[in-house]
């Protein structure tokens, strides 16, 4: 479902679903049923999950970017996960683990709808941010592009409790050369969130990322995961 129990709780909703009666707005509670459903898993077939894939772009970004979205994993012979590891999610909120210079930061979740790599603040990462006149304000802004590495990791989603990581170096560049240049999609470009680490649209570049949906099984375990 789009939100789960906590949406269907008749205390304290979330501010995911509202009533608006003419006197204004509140949060309001919404059965599972009622919910918004993710609607690959009401596919008849390729249910369990779905990847996405994009090709890797420049230092400089591209222009335009064609990828593909694979229903199903391991379901047919264009959707295997071969050697994609799996890290589960947590069940409520779709988030796992990703430690940054020794210091794990469990509010990580990986975003396509994120255009960057919104990570920590700039006292945590050295990195400066852009200025607030400019046009790339709430980006990161070093003087040249800075090499990073962090792990990922999530418990194995097949049920044997063993832990699963990755290390993932990445770069992040000056926001204003790059959404001043010509181009529209980037693998480096990347602003501050104080304590999360969102893998937004970059991460999925030069990648196959596969995930894998609540309650449905795969050849990697039970949902939720994410896989890469």
């Amino acid at each position: 479902q789009d939100c789960g129990p906590a949406c269907a709780s008749s205390s304290s909703p979330p501010a995911i679903y509202f009533t608006c009666p003419s006197s204004g707005c509140t949060p309001t509670s919404v059965a599972l049923t009622g919910q918004l459903q993710n609607p690959v898993w009401m596919f008849p077939q390729d249910n369990n999950g779905f990847a996405i894939i994009l090709p890797q772009v420049g230092a400089s970004g591209a222009v335009s970017v064609t990828g593909s979205m694979i229903f199903g994993i391991g379901t047919q012979s264009n959707n295997g996960l071969g050697s994609a590891q799996a890290q589960a999610a947590d069940v409520n909120t779709g988030n796992f683990t990703t430690t940054f210079n020794g210091v794990p930061y469990t509010t990580s979740y990986i975003d396509s709808g994120s255009s960057g790599f919104f990570i920590l603040d700039s006292t945590t990462t050295g990195l400066a941010t852009c200025a607030s006149s400019s046009d790339a304000a709430g980006f990161y802004c070093p003087t040249s592009a800075t090499s990073l590495t962090a792990i990922t990791s999530g418990r194995s989603p097949n049920g044997s409790g063993a832990t699963v990581s990755a290390n993932i170096a990445f770069s992040i560049a000056n926001g204003v050369s790059l959404i001043d240049s010509p181009s529209t999609a980037f693998n480096n470009l990347g602003g501050p969130a104080p304590g999360v680490f969102d893998w937004g649209l970059p991460f999925f570049f030069g990648r196959t990322v596969f995930i894998g949906i609540e309650s449905q099984t795969s050849t990697a375990g039970s949902g939720p995961y994410w896989a890469y």
